[in-house]
């Protein structure tokens, strides 16, 4: 039987048990060491896919924004050019009946002066 004396706590081991230790440390870190990189691979992977994923609906989404702005915008003109519209038809209104309310200010005044006249004459 072949032995050796472990380092660590003095005790001895046989031959093989000690290789197959060491190989059985080696495959574990080789095996974990091949996950990390698999892992962050697939994580890798995955940020990039969902970052253009991301990247294509904010780019629909901004395109859908502007087109609503432009919506919005136009809109906002024809509300706008109708309210000025309404004002113009509200100070023509106003014109026709400050002129109406003259006219009729004249004819009372004619009348009253008809009639005055009409009392002096019957005098």
């Amino acid at each position: 039987m072949n032995t050796i004396i472990c380092k660590h706590c003095g005790k001895e081991i046989e031959i093989s048990e000690a290789l197959l230790h060491q190989v059985e440390e080696k495959v574990r870190k080789d095996v974990s060491e091949d996950t990390k990189k698999q892992i962050e691979k697939v994580r890798l992977e995955s940020l990039e896919k969902a970052k253009k994923e991301f990247e294509s609906l904010n780019k629909e989404e901004v395109e859908r924004l502007k087109k609503q702005n432009a919506e919005f915008r136009e809109q906002e003109l024809k509300l706008r050019e109708e309210k000025q519209k309404i004002e113009e038809e509200k100070k023509q209104i106003v014109l026709e009946v400050e002129r109406k309310i003259d006219e009729e200010r004249k004819n009372i005044a004619e009348k009253i002066v008809k009639e005055e006249e009409e009392k002096y004459r019957f005098k």
